[in-house]
């Protein structure tokens, strides 16, 4: 018997990416926290596979958040543009390695915040 993959199992597949990202971890990094596989992880991120309770809840241990916030806002969850301007530039901002570029957008945000 197969299971269907729901919308619970989206959403929840879908905040642990915004989340693991959000600390700056690498899918390889949470892979290696909670024991699984990066292929493995990215179909949980994906919701092509079910995350059974246990692993949930050593994801969101590894994550350092409550397993609630998984669920929270499930269905009606829609990012607004903002935070989805602030995940990409988050996204965006791992991706440099040089501490000296990373401290260059951090000076011209706290120039542009000043200027408002």
């Amino acid at each position: 018997m197969t299971r269907k993959i729901n919308e619970a199992d989206k959403f929840a597949g879908a905040k642990i990416r915004e989340l693991r990202t959000f600390k700056g971890m690498t899918r390889n990094d949470l892979a290696c926290l909670v024991d699984v596989t990066h292929q493995q992880l990215h179909k949980y991120e994906n919701g092509t596979n079910r995350i059974s309770v246990g692993r949930l809840s050593n994801i969101a241990r590894a994550l350092k958040t409550p397993v609630s916030e998984f669920f929270e806002g499930e269905v009606e969850y829609v990012p607004t543009d903002r935070q989805k301007r602030s995940y990409e530039v988050t996204k965006n901002f791992l991706k440099m390695k040089d501490p000296k570029q990373q401290e260059a957008v951090n000076i011209l945000i706290r120039t542009l915040i000043k200027e408002v």
